[in-house]
């Protein structure tokens, strides 16, 4: 199964939980293209563009009985995003450098300081541009250099951070410009777990920049 797939399927899945409905977080292009496949109960507002859609919990299990698919537990949401890292396909090297920052980084509560992960990026990146490598592809702005800390700081919150926020395994504290592991995944995560992840990491962007050398 393709990253891509796996990932639009935990999107899908994925829910919170208000009173006796479940919200669902999609992606609105799916909604506007497929309405037919799935149809919410209740749509609300939120902020100018987009919307909550709410199904009760019989129409959820039909659901996920129609389209074969396991939902998202606080049991088994560790083993989803082991799985989502272990599928990972990249248009650019972002997810796995995010991850090996956060490793590297994080505190005793899975909790990183957004400045940290941008020196992080920049060290990586100008790191190989030291070394005579290329940075990334032609559009990314790590290889086309003159960018601010800024510019990284959206950047990672873009992409890749948004693609594990999406999925509710990395969260963001814009009070104090932190990014945490969902502290459900991390109570779970084992010393062992994390030096895998970073190995798949690893292994990930070698295949990539042996692409990209191409």
């Amino acid at each position: 199964m393709s990253e891509n797939k796996y990932a639009d399927d935990l999107l899908k899945q994925n829910r919170l939980i208000y009173d006796n409905w479940k919200v669902y977080r999609w992606i609105y292009s799916r909604l506007e293209k497929q309405p037919e496949k799935v149809k919410d109960e209740l749509s609300i507002p939120f902020g100018d563009k987009r919307m909550f859609h709410y199904f009760r919990e019989e129409s959820i299990r039909n659901i996920a009985k129609q389209y074969g698919w396991d939902l998202i537990t606080p049991q088994n949401m560790a083993d989803k995003f082991m799985k989502f890292i272990e599928t990972m396909n990249m248009s650019f090297s972002y997810k796995p450098v995010l991850l090996k920052a956060i490793y590297e980084y994080m505190d005793s509560n899975g909790r990183v300081a957004l400045p940290d992960v941008v020196d992080y990026f920049i060290d990586f990146y100008e790191d190989r541009k030291a070394h005579g490598m290329n940075a990334e592809k032609s559009t990314s702005i790590y290889q086309k250099g003159g960018y601010t800390r800024k510019d990284v700081e959206k950047n990672i919150l873009s992409n890749p951070f948004k693609r594990f926020e999406d999925m509710r395994f990395l969260m963001r504290c814009k009070d104090v410009e932190t990014i945490e592991v969902n502290p459900i995944i991390f109570r779970k995560l084992t010393r062992e777990d994390w030096l895998h992840i970073v190995d798949v990491c690893d292994k990930s962007l070698e295949k990539y920049y042996l692409r990209l050398k191409k």
